[in-house]
């Protein structure tokens, strides 16, 4: 099984590389799923970060190596200590208006998966025992920072009600086994695959 896992991470890695698209202070962002706005957006969060929160901008650095954009069991997002990977089944914006929203609201997130990294660097495992308190404080950090940003009120507005802490929002992916995800996450994959050929 370390063998697989070993030979799977060095797996995820190539692909990484290969699909990168952009570059900042040393971590890599990955598009698999060649989405519209993830490269600019990705960017602009990780500068709104680093320009209003330079201790959190310290811990995205230290614990996120790629920013992965891929297709996810139940959307969403997650984030992998073995390869300090943080991946986004990203947001299909509807249109440009929307950058204003999703920027902060994906600088939060970064900031909630680089939490996940640092509790995992301190011993601290996702276990059933812990794991709602553990995203708990993913979503305090997330709510903390989010107090740190000017946004104008309608922004602001809806970034709160998209911070409230609910533990029905993992209970899915909990219940769900490594396998059944895998399936699924193909079954979205085919389902992208196909509307993007009708489009065409």
């Amino acid at each position: 099984m370390g063998l697989f896992k070993t030979l799977g991470r060095k797996g995820l890695l190539w692909i990484n590389r290969r699909y990168e698209t952009a570059r900042f202070d040393g971590i890599t962002l990955v598009d698999w799923a060649e989405t519209p706005h993830f490269t600019r957006i990705i960017t602009a969060a990780l500068n709104l970060i680093e320009e209003n929160d330079p201790r959190r901008s310290r811990r995205v650095q230290r614990q996120i190596r790629f920013i992965v954009s891929c297709t996810r069991p139940f959307r969403g997002g997650a984030y992998f200590s073995d390869t300090k990977t943080c991946e986004f089944d990203f947001v299909v914006l509807r249109s440009d208006a929307d950058v204003e929203f999703y920027t902060p609201w994906y600088a939060c997130a970064l900031v909630h998966e680089a939490t996940h990294g640092r509790l995992e660097s301190c011993g601290i495992p996702y276990t059933p025992e812990n794991r709602t308190r553990i995203e708990r404080l993913c979503v305090t950090e997330e709510q903390r920072f989010a107090k740190r940003l000017t946004l104008p009120p309608r922004v602001s507005a809806w970034l709160q009600e998209r911070h409230v802490f609910n533990p029905r929002r993992w209970e899915r992916s909990w219940k769900t086994t490594p396998w059944k995800k895998f399936v699924l996450t193909m079954r979205r994959v085919g389902k992208r695959s196909r509307e993007r050929d009708r489009k065409r």
